[in-house]
């Protein structure tokens, strides 16, 4: 019951496709998902305030025979650019986005 009550007092979570983004749903917590292996229309939380972030790789979702753990090199989420998720994150605290020392 910690965990929920820690969720329902953030202002967004970041995670991907796993229980901490079902649960940030269930207590109204905004959630920034990112999304490579699996397909957010069906494994996503169930929330009105859910962002997708994904580069929707052609491979992509890993749900066909032979690949139910992945593909081995799941660049569809190691290559998703921190800025991508950063102004996602800005955009749910304040519609805004900061740019950082190396983004100007």
């Amino acid at each position: 019951m910690e965990s929920f009550s820690r969720l329902g007092k953030a202002r967004v979570v970041v995670a991907n496709c796993n229980a901490i983004s079902h649960m940030a749903a269930v207590v109204g917590t905004p959630v920034v998902g990112l999304y490579g292996p699996t397909n957010p229309l069906i494994t996503g939380p169930f929330s009105e305030d859910l962002t997708v972030v994904s580069l929707n790789k052609p491979c992509a979702p890993c749900y066909r025979r032979g690949y139910l753990t992945g593909c081995g090199d799941p660049v569809c989420m190691t290559e998703i650019p921190v800025e991508m998720v950063y102004r996602e994150v800005c955009k749910k605290l304040n519609g805004n986005f900061y740019e950082t020392e190396g983004n100007q």
